[in-house]
């Protein structure tokens, strides 16, 4: 928040945050001054770090190496699984999260493997009978042992040529009607069909696809098929009644040995590809599908690590494997995800046209974790202090990689304020919400109390302060113990409502038992009135890629508002597209503008 108490002034520390939320009259216009506060995204990666680039993701158009998608494509269908079902959907952010990262080596008994970071997460699977059923669970990379059994899918090739995609025992579905489900957007009934036009059926790229509505209209696409039946079909005769009363009798029978053999040495068996030696080819024995860990090895060469997301889901599947998403992060949901980090002197150049048009405060965050690039954010606050002259320079993260000598670099480089997001109660509901191995958190704990002695013993002036998220009602009760450990090394601790998030995080908060407040209102026992929403009047934001956002929250780069390599910083803060938004929230009607989706209005 645009916030400029010291550790000096500590108590005034939410009545500052309060001024930015409750708009003074010279913000109540569609066209403005500078606003007094600006929040910059150095790095618009956050520390959920995932895979090496060489890793094959399974996508719709065959295993492409996860760098490789980030290169190519904005979105891309991807392999998932949900609820025993092995499907298709969309995969965003396909981008690099992490530069020079440590990563082990995943080693399984086909002899396939998956370099990645320590914590990346993997569904390990134990069966425990038939009887008993089975249980699976996400386990990071580093804690699976040699034996441990991860889930994936297998791929038959049954004895017409089809390929299979296979689930343990509980499901199997030919590749192709996977892929037509996806185009199609809702599963293909039992009587349709799908056509590869290049006549080979293991090519299912979806342009080599085409949808039949039936068996016959499938059959007219190949004429050698066509009449080959017409010359020679076995049952050309039979009547619709005999055909009814053929089914009924065989209905929930099971063939014996004796019918088997038959069948097989039948006019109607020879025909049939499936059926060889007396045995049904295309139903072959489906085990329980998952890899067996060999060894987890840590590798000595560092390497940058990528990820992707997807919404649907969580999982995806990388060289057949199940593997977790990063974590829950506002992040994940932009669309148009930046795919580096900002440009210092570009940095430099925004800046002094704030600090020249009125601006007093400048955050050296937005939606990233800015401690992902320590240097980046020290000489962008050593040149705020002390080229610029900035009177606050701020700084929010989630303190799990604020290491010691990073937070000290900061406070000599003159940081006024640093404020720690504590939004976990335990370690399981860290797990929960974030989405990454627990002992981030214990990391995030150690690094506030370290901090303090580091300001401490530095007499540094920075202020050191935390926030908390209320997700729901009983958050409160749950955060107490963790923030016995906090409240002792900060100045002030205060609540947030759960927000909306752009409006893109409300599913995820809805699966949760969440309910988010509307917009951006300030804090928990300050709320202010939905419209007009002060994010759009009294504090810039601007993405790592250099789009000024009307939004505190825009996850999805839905309310850019102009590209600062484009246009002034004044400019950008001014358009057209600016003052008619602000103009809707003065009239306290949005409807028509990207504001009308966020949960405050719907």
């Amino acid at each position: 928040m645009g916030i400029t108490a010291t550790a000096s002034d500590k108590s005034l520390i939410t009545a500052k945050i309060d001024q930015i939320t409750k708009l003074d009259e010279k913000y109540l216009h569609s066209v403005l001054p500078a606003p007094k506060s600006v929040k910059i995204e150095l790095s618009p990666r956050c520390n959920f770090r995932c895979l090496a680039g060489d890793t094959l993701v399974d996508t719709i158009y065959g295993r492409i190496p996860i760098k490789e998608l980030s290169e190519r494509f904005e979105t891309v269908p991807v392999y998932t699984y949900r609820d025993g079902r092995v499907f298709i959907a969309d995969a965003i952010n396909i981008r690099k999260y992490g530069e020079g990262e440590k990563l082990v080596r995943v080693l399984f008994d086909d002899g396939s493997h998956i370099d990645c970071t320590p914590d990346h997460r993997f569904l390990q699977f134990k069966s425990l009978g038939a009887v008993a059923g089975t249980e699976e669970w996400p386990t990071a990379a580093e804690d699976l042992q040699s034996g441990s059994r991860v889930r994936a899918y297998r791929e038959n090739t049954v004895g017409n040529g089809y390929t299979v995609i296979c689930w343990g025992r509980e499901f199997r579905r030919h590749r192709s009607r996977l892929v037509m489900d996806y185009l199609l957007g809702r599963r293909l009934t039992s009587a349709e069909q799908v056509h590869h036009n290049d006549h080979d059926i293991g090519n299912d790229h979806p342009d080599n696809l085409e949808y039949m509505a039936s068996a016959r209209e499938h059959t007219l696409r190949h004429p050698e098929i066509a009449a080959r039946m017409r010359s020679d079909n076995p049952v050309r005769g039979m009547t619709p009644e005999w055909r009814r009363k053929i089914n009924a009798a065989l209905k929930g029978k099971k063939r014996t040995v004796e019918q088997r053999l038959r069948y097989r040495d039948s006019k109607l068996g020879a025909k049939n590809p499936n059926f060889i030696d007396g045995r049904d080819a295309g139903r072959s024995r489906i085990q329980e599908i998952n890899h067996r860990v060999v060894s987890v090895t840590p590798l000595a060469e560092r390497a940058d690590t990528y990820c992707l997301d997807v919404p649907e889901t969580g999982w995806f599947f990388a060289n057949k494997v199940l593997v977790k998403n990063c974590g829950f992060c506002a992040l994940r949901t932009r669309q148009n995800q930046p795919k580096e980090d900002m440009d210092l002197a570009f940095f430099k150049r925004i800046t002094r046209e704030m600090r020249e048009a009125g601006v007093e405060e400048i955050g050296c965050f937005y939606l990233g974790e800015s401690f992902m690039n320590p240097d980046l954010l020290i000489d962008a606050i050593r040149y705020l202090k002390r080229e610029l002259a900035f009177p606050y320079v701020f700084l929010t993260s989630n303190a799990s990689l604020a290491t010691p000598d990073s937070v000290e670099s900061c406070m000599e480089a003159g940081l006024d304020s640093l404020k720690w997001s504590v939004n976990a109660a335990d370690h399981d509901q860290f797990t929960d919400v974030m989405g990454v191995k627990t002992k981030l958190m214990d990391n995030a704990m150690r690094n506030i109390r370290q901090a303090f002695h580091i300001r401490e013993e530095g007499n540094y002036k920075t202020g050191l302060y935390a926030s908390s998220i209320q997700y729901d009602e009983s958050q409160k009760e749950r955060m107490e113990e963790i923030l016995k450990k906090v409240i002792p090394y900060v100045d002030q601790h205060y609540w947030l409502p759960l927000y909306s998030m752009g409006s893109l995080a409300t599913q995820r908060e809805k699966e949760l038992g969440y309910r988010p407040t509307a917009g951006n209102q300030g804090r928990l026992d300050a709320l202010r009135e939905p419209l007009p929403c002060w994010s759009a009047f009294s504090e810039g934001h601007v993405t790592a890629r250099g789009d000024l956002s009307a939004c505190c929250f825009d996850a999805d780069d839905r309310w850019s508002m102009g590209s600062l390599y484009e246009n002034s910083f004044m400019e950008a803060w001014n358009c057209d597209k600016f003052v008619k938004l602000r103009e809707a929230h003065l009239r306290k009607d949005v409807a028509g503008t990207v504001c009308e989706d966020c949960v405050a209005y719907s």
